[in-house]
């Protein structure tokens, strides 16, 4: 039995094949109500910042440094989320953080700075130097905000391909097919389909992964209608083996039509 585990789509726009085993940390219900902490207070600070260093261009320093106190107490108050959003499984997720600490491991750190360029600013009496400070932290806020974004509005999907090639006894080949299993999950995203493009086999057979949903077979292609279900997949025997290194190319379709669909690339 081979067992082939791909994992979760990194946060980049494009679509891109993930290559670690999806696993969520944090419980359920606490990692998304902190990634909304995050999001209003990084997103609200940010607001706020931006209008200081419109203020500060026109010379209005305390209406700025009202602000920047302003946004100083926004990130002290999510600052408990931000240290309990541990990373997820898979570490090569990257974002724009300053300067060089570009993954999920840096959140609750990247906090800390934008936290002490707030600070900073504060305690500053040069315009300029206070207008560095406010730029630099929201180069992390900004940073900050599009990672927890992306992981709330994004789908977030792990594939688990299992393949058992046909059995053979004394060199030869028995009958049966081998048999291919799909099984797709997005814990938080209800699904569309589920489209899988077979390689240039026969299919002999084909059974929807759970009885809530539909699997066709058109030509190389099944689809499986997913019906709102937040994971599902396909059966199927495929008769002759096909070649060791062919594609079974997988594409997750979400519900909500305006996210993106997730690509995964397997093979034999």
């Amino acid at each position: 039995m081979r067992r082939a585990l791909i994992g979760f789509l990194t946060l980049a726009v494009a679509l891109v094949a993930a290559a670690a085993a999806p696993a969520r940390v944090g419980d359920d219900e606490t990692r998304p109500l902190a990634l909304h902490t995050m999001k209003e207070n990084v997103g609200d600070a940010i607001k706020l910042e931006t209008d200081a260093v419109r203020l500060l261009k026109a010379g209005n320093v305390k209406g700025a440094d009202q602000e920047i106190a302003n946004s100083k107490e926004l990130l002290d108050g999510a600052m408990g989320a931000a240290e309990s959003l541990t990373p997820p499984s898979e570490m090569d997720r990257f974002v724009p953080t300053w300067p060089e600490n570009k993954n999920w491991a840096g959140l609750a750190h990247t906090m800390r700075l934008a936290y002490g360029g707030d600070a900073a600013a504060l305690l500053t009496g040069s315009v300029s130097q206070k207008i560095e400070e406010v730029s630099n932290a929201l180069v992390r806020k900004t940073a900050i905000y599009q990672l927890v974004n992306d992981e709330l509005t994004k789908p977030m999907c792990g594939l688990l391909v299992n393949v058992e090639p046909q059995p053979s006894v004394n060199g030869t080949t028995l009958a049966g097919g081998t048999q291919v299993e799909i099984n797709a999950s997005c814990p938080q995203t209800k699904l569309k389909d589920i489209v899988v493009l077979t390689p240039g086999a026969a299919i002999k057979e084909i059974v929807a992964g759970n009885p809530k949903e539909q699997a066709v077979m058109k030509g190389k292609v099944i689809e499986v209608i997913a019906n709102g279900q937040t994971s599902g997949g396909v059966q199927m025997i495929v008769d002759p083996n096909p070649p060791e290194g062919s594609p079974i190319d997988v594409t997750i379709i979400p519900q909500a039509a305006k996210r993106l669909a997730e690509f995964f690339d397997e093979r034999f």
